[in-house]
């Protein structure tokens, strides 16, 4: 609805798109009236059901299970990635990465090409961001202000993070524009490295 200037949905990271509530009911009132104020995301919600119900998995899965948090066993996850790059309009959305930690959020925004811009004209293009912002989501909700010029030194040690996530998503733009072109032996192994082959 317009908060960061731009309509509908898919077109950012900022929290009035990505942060909902998620209410999970387990049967006869297990966890009831426990809440998590961790970072979690939808990639949770299977390693959950499967841990609740206690049934193995025998190949990586993404997300951990929730499991440990409603016990009050373990800490959450010390980081958290959120990806736009996977709505119905999948090649000409804008491609966004987030990275959320501690109460911060560092999002990471590809540049919109001339063929992304082309597709929104009608529309009303998103709206221009920062390649990188930094919001301090305690003292900014609204993500407002990005701290990212001043201050770079908190995202150091997430580079290493972002790097492999950039380069996944480009990887799995380069094959779903490919098609069924074929790819190079150094390419084929990146695909197997990453769990995709």
């Amino acid at each position: 609805f317009y908060e960061h200037e731009g309509w509908s949905h898919g077109h950012s990271l900022y929290n009035e798109l990505i942060k909902v509530p998620l209410i999970i009911k387990f049967p006869y009132n297990a966890y009831e009236n426990v809440s998590i104020r961790e970072n979690v995301g939808i990639i949770d919600i299977l390693p959950t059901l499967l841990d609740y119900l206690h049934i193995e998995q025998n190949r990586e899965i993404d997300g951990i299970s929730l499991l440990p948090l409603l016990d009050k066993k373990k800490p959450g996850r010390e980081i958290l990635v959120s990806s736009g790059t996977s709505c119905a309009f999948f090649d000409q959305a804008p491609k966004r990465i987030a990275i959320l930690f501690d109460h911060y959020k560092l999002i990471y925004n590809f540049a919109l090409s001339e063929q992304d811009k082309a597709f929104f004209r009608e529309a009303g293009l998103p709206p221009e961001a920062a390649k990188f912002q930094l919001f301090d989501l305690m003292d900014d909700p609204l993500e407002k202000k990005n701290l990212y010029p001043g201050h770079k030194h908190l995202v150091k040690g997430y580079q290493k993070e972002l790097k492999e996530i950039i380069n996944k998503v480009l990887l799995n733009l380069k094959l779903k524009r490919a098609g069924e072109v074929e790819l190079s032996a150094e390419e084929l192994e990146q695909l197997k490295a990453l769990g995709y082959l």
